[in-house]
């Protein structure tokens, strides 16, 4: 049989498995919904041609318990929604128009991020252009449109555009003191003991300033990882590091460099309360319950096309890793975004489809 005839079967065999039904008992029914006021996010059609997806809706909890809501619309525009009320029969929703730059080229990737100060009055949104010619092995620096968001007055404070991959291509978060906390990952080796694989990370660590994003001050360290089948993977941060960090640690109010990567290894152990057809999205605030994404299936052609048999949203409570509530999911890869929230004393797994859809669904009491 001719492979382009067997990626149209598993083509069409995937379309039609995403139309089929995932559940046979009682589907729970979510016990409020609410239509945001923007167009649905794009979506990419089905190819086997690789190339870079476009950009995704982002929805996250902010410390006041409003909800955050980062949809694109048209090339280059996007709309940032704050939900307040969001439990009740009339919730409050808030709009803030904000400019990218307009792509025109298939070859760049677009990704976003919000980020939220500890008392909820500034937001950072993060829109990164990356160039991802496929078949080359050369990559140009990511540029960012950063923009800071006033969350009292729900208003642009400011707007930059920065090719500083201090800026542009690290992972960030606020400290407990206000300060944004920057990694980014320098340089990178790997290879393959006899054992297991192993690799080296060179990284930078610096403390910037909200919101004129100065940085205040940096070092480098290094991580290492090493996997293995009984023990899955384990990270190390070299042993010099919190010495050479010491004014880094200082400023940011942190005892080691490991604190300083947003308690990665706190996900790390309760990402692993499931097996590896899951994962972790986010946590409960007070870090009593997680949100996994489920999938069973079928890999093909070499992992290049996968069948779903099964998706589902799933909570579960940790340490424990006893599951709460499954929601089925559609069975095509567009992603679901959700939260955990709590309100009036009642907890709440938020699912977000379309970008727009919102979906509320009350968790157990004392499960």
């Amino acid at each position: 049989m001719k492979a382009t005839t067997v990626l149209a079967r598993l083509a069409s065999l995937a379309c039609a498995l995403s139309l089929a039904s995932i559940c046979t008992g009682q589907t729970p029914k979510p016990v409020f919904t609410y239509t945001l006021h923007a167009h649905k996010e794009r979506r990419n059609e089905f190819t086997l041609a690789p190339g870079p997806t476009l950009p995704s809706t982002v929805f996250l909890l902010a410390p006041d318990n409003s909800l955050l809501v980062l949809i694109p619309q048209e090339d280059g525009e996007w709309m940032l929604k704050r939900v307040t009320d969001w439990s009740t029969p009339a919730p409050r929703e808030q709009t803030l128009p904000i400019t990218g730059q307009k792509v025109g080229d298939e070859r760049v990737w677009v990704t976003t991020d919000v980020t939220i100060n500890p008392n909820a009055t500034g937001a950072i949104i993060r829109l990164t252009y990356r160039d991802v010619a496929f078949g080359s092995n050369k990559r140009a620096s990511p540029k960012a449109v950063i923009v800071l968001v006033d969350l009292r007055q729900f208003s642009i404070i400011s707007q930059r555009v920065t090719s500083d991959a201090l800026l542009a291509a690290s992972q960030w978060h606020f400290a407990a003191n206000g300060l944004l906390v920057a990694n980014l990952r320098l340089s990178a080796s790997s290879e393959h003991l006899p054992d297991r694989p192993f690799s080296t990370e060179t990284n930078e660590a610096a403390a910037v300033g909200f919101p004129d994003l100065h940085t205040i001050d940096s070092c480098h360290y290094e991580e290492t990882t090493s996997c293995d089948t009984t023990n899955g993977c384990r990270r190390e941060i070299n042993k010099q590091a919190d010495a050479d960090c010491e004014k880094l640690l200082l400023n940011t109010g942190s005892s080691r460099v490991s604190d300083l990567l947003d308690n990665e290894d706190a996900r790390q152990r309760i990402a692993k309360l499931t097996g590896r057809d899951c994962t972790m999205s986010v946590t409960s605030s007070d870090k009593a319950l997680a949100l996994f994404e489920c999938r069973t299936g079928h890999g093909y052609l070499d992992g290049e096309i996968y069948i779903t048999k099964s998706r589902t949203s799933m909570v579960l409570t940790v340490p424990e890793g006893k599951p709460i509530l499954t929601i089925p999911l559609p069975h095509n890869f567009h992603e679901i975004p959700g939260v955990l929230a709590a309100n009036n004393g009642t907890d709440y797994l938020l699912l977000l489809k379309d970008g727009i859809k919102l979906e509320g669904y009350r968790l157990p009491v004392n499960p």
